[in-house]
């Protein structure tokens, strides 16, 4: 037995290594046919590529790696910081491949284009952070680094149309200019797009030091320097806070209450089941029955203006180190077509005039005319369910932006921190009254003042609702007051107009639309408008007019508001305006929009809109109209995360303009739907069924005192 057990294993361990020698033997002829099949001048090529070719480190450090010594010496950075560029410099003159790697992420100063606006040279962010280390003491970090020149003191509310003087004479534009003179007769662009490089360093250096060394290069230029942002895979990784771990679980949550639902045959549980339908909410988007079709109009406005808050949102949050030969910009703003594109802030107006038309409609229709049947309560509750679950979603989806993507331009965590922070304020809506500029979910801020003209509208329907004199007179008190509010703080702080070519977007015009365009009195006009004419459209008291008659005031509508849209135009390529013009335009502007976007909606409802109001009411503008709220409370996510991610630069023209508006109006719509179908329209179905369910206890409880009533009656007869 053991002899057997012997010769099994000398068999055994035999196999083994005739298996290993033919496995040898077998490449050994392969490298030899390779060997064969690659001719000699290649490798003898490829050979002296090895050994004899030197690489520039000065090439891809922009000449940084020949000053290193001089540089780290006149500095103050730790010896590990100073040692770990030395080693990765070393390891990079020794061709090694980790350190070739690093050095080849870094962006070139100045970067390529920069006498044609290009302020950015990015490198590349992914190879940097990818690179395996021959330690695991260190890891490469990705850092963005600012030089930009000295300026004068940029002017309050100053925008990329008015030039800034550095030289005491100015040079005419020729062949033969000098070119530093022709950067100065641009450099009112510095002001808002630094020129940005990337590098990429190990992380024995923190972002203090490479801050001191890049001052200490920046002043050897005359320029100024500073890091904006440092990463790492240890920054990247996905380890969720506190914060974001609830909003994943709400998320979650709210994903589970289909499974969630008991399943009885029970027809209240049937309507809660039919209310989270995915199919049946879908189906319903598309579904072109209206109960008024006097308001069909409104898809067409809902769905157009959103457009437009898209175009208008995509402009106002561009990066512009996203994009090369950013000198072009000048040449498309300033056309005379695109003004009324960029001058977008009367949509949120739009949408203020809707909503104060449906207040007061469905007032009407829910009680019949009735002050008794008005129940200021549910008033509100109703207006509250309505707008905050969807509201819940969208501040999740902000806490977890942060990390749903990276990249050079990946600058997000300041939205997620401030939903982290200042959620709570959201849920009591007062986010336009309360720390403005730290909101969280900035276009929320529609919803905080949507929710205080609800409840201030109560002052005006009740009056309205018992007497149409009386009612009236408080609304035109109610409108003046706002117009006066809005006039005085303009004038008095100084403030400039609300149009988009003020951007690129400073602190100081963030400030000013925290302060000033967020709050409700800029807004409370266009809602207090469409109050009235929600009454006007809901008692059906239209005038009696001829059609020539109609298409006159509709022209003349259209006329107003073209006015209103391209009267800033002498701003946009550079004229100035008077303090008394600025507050006259900016508190009449809006009442003006809204009048005349009144008059469109009333003359569809009454029957006299002709062509434009077939328009408007076409089916293909429903759907778009019915997601329009989950579009406004989620597009600002998709096109922060659209631009942060981007690894390239853009052209600046036209046509990538349009291209990016585009690819942002697309994927907004789609998230919109989905958020609809999930989110938005269950909680809808659910609200109305708490309606339907209160009204059908109050009818009850009605026609039990009426027979109470009615036995009384009888036993007393």
């Amino acid at each position: 037995m053991y002899l057997m057990i012997t010769l099994l294993i000398f068999l055994f361990q035999y196999l083994n290594l005739s298996e290993t020698i033919e496995h040898k033997l077998t490449l050994s002829k392969a490298n030899a046919e390779l060997d064969e099949a690659i001719p000699s001048d290649v490798q003898s090529a490829w050979i002296k590529y090895r050994d004899e070719v030197n690489i520039d480190l000065d090439l891809f450090t922009s000449g940084f790696a020949s000053k290193a010594e001089q540089i780290l010496n006149g500095s103050t950075v730790s010896d590990e910081c100073s040692q770990g560029i030395r080693f990765m410099l070393k390891q990079g003159s020794n061709k090694k491949i980790w350190a070739i790697k690093a050095l080849d992420s870094w962006g070139r100063f100045p970067p390529p284009g920069l006498f044609s606006g290009t302020a950015s040279s990015l490198g590349s962010y992914d190879q940097c952070l990818s690179i395996e280390t021959p330690s695991e003491y260190f890891d490469t970090q990705y850092c963005s680094v600012y030089f930009n020149p000295v300026l004068p003191r940029r002017p309050a509310f100053h925008n990329i149309f008015h030039a800034v003087q550095v030289y005491n004479q100015s040079s005419n534009l020729t062949p033969n200019q000098n070119a530093i003179e022709f950067l100065g007769s641009k450099a009112q662009f510095f002001y808002y797009i630094p020129t940005r490089i990337g590098v990429c360093l190990t992380t024995h250096c923190n972002r203090e030091e490479i801050d001191s060394i890049v001052k200490i290069i920046a002043r050897k230029m005359y320029l100024k320097g500073e890091v904006a942002t440092c990463e790492s895979k240890l920054t990247i990784s996905r380890n969720f806070n506190d914060h974001q771990k609830i909003a994943i679980q709400t998320d979650y949550e709210v994903g589970l209450l289909w499974n969630k639902l008991p399943d009885r045959n029970n027809s209240l549980f049937i309507s809660l089941f039919l209310a989270f339908s995915m199919k049946r909410n879908f189906i319903s988007l598309f579904c072109s029955n209206q109960k008024h079709q006097e308001l069909k109009c409104l898809n067409g406005i809902r769905a157009l203006t959103m457009t437009w808050i898209v175009f208008g949102h995509t402009m106002i949050t561009l990066n512009f180190h996203a994009f090369s030969y950013s000198f072009n910009i000048i040449n498309i703003i300033k056309s005379f077509g695109v003004q009324a594109l960029l001058n977008a802030t009367f949509t949120v107006d739009t949408f203020f005039l809707i909503s104060g038309l449906l207040t007061s409609f469905m007032t009407w229709q829910m009680t019949n005319g009735s002050h008794k049947k008005f129940n200021p309560f549910w008033f509100i509750v109703t207006r509250y369910l309505r707008l905050t679950p969807f509201m819940i979603i969208a501040m999740c989806a902000t806490i977890l932006l942060p990390t749903m993507g990276s990249g050079p331009l990946w600058d997000l965590a300041q939205f997620g921190a401030a939903c982290e922070k200042n959620w709570w304020i959201n849920m009591f809506y007062i986010q336009s009254f309360y720390k403005t500029e730290e909101i969280c979910l900035f276009q929320s801020w529609w919803l905080s003042s949507d929710m205080f003209f609800h409840v201030s509208s109560i002052i005006v329907l009740i009056p309205l609702l018992k007497s149409q004199r009386l009612g009236i007179i408080i609304n035109s008190i109610v409108i003046s007051c706002f117009i006066v509010i809005s006039a005085i703080i303009n004038y008095t702080r100084n403030y400039p107009l609300s149009v988009l070519p003020s951007t690129p977007h400073v602190d100081e015009f963030s400030k000013f639309i925290a302060n000033y365009f967020m709050k409700p009195w800029t807004h409370g006009p266009p809602f207090f408008i469409g109050l009235y004419l929600g009454y006007l459209v809901a008692k059906k008291k239209y005038i009696k007019i001829t059609k020539n008659v109609s298409m006159f005031a509709q022209i003349m509508a259209i006329i107003s508001m073209l006015i209103v849209l391209y009267a800033p135009y002498p701003l946009t390529i550079g004229k100035t305006w008077s303090k008394w013009a600025v507050m006259v335009y900016e508190s009449t502007s809006r009442v003006i929009w809204s009048l005349s976007v009144s008059w469109i909606i009333y003359a569809s409802a009454s029957g006299h809109g002709g062509f434009i109001n077939k328009f408007l009411s076409l089916p293909i503008f429903i759907p778009f109209a019915r997601i329009s709220y989950a579009v406004y409370l989620s597009h600002s996510i998709i096109i922060f995360a659209y631009m942060g991610s981007r690894r390239n630069l853009f052209f600046t023209d036209s046509f990538t303009a349009v291209s990016v508006f585009i690819s942002h109006w697309v994927l907004c719509q789609i998230f919109g739907l989905i958020g609809a179908v999930f989110v938005e329209y269950p909680f809808i179905n659910l609200q109305k069924l708490l309606l339907n369910n209160r009204i059908g206890k109050s009818r009850s409880r009605t026609r039990e005192r009426n027979e109470d009533h009615t036995k009384k009656l009888v036993s007393y007869l």
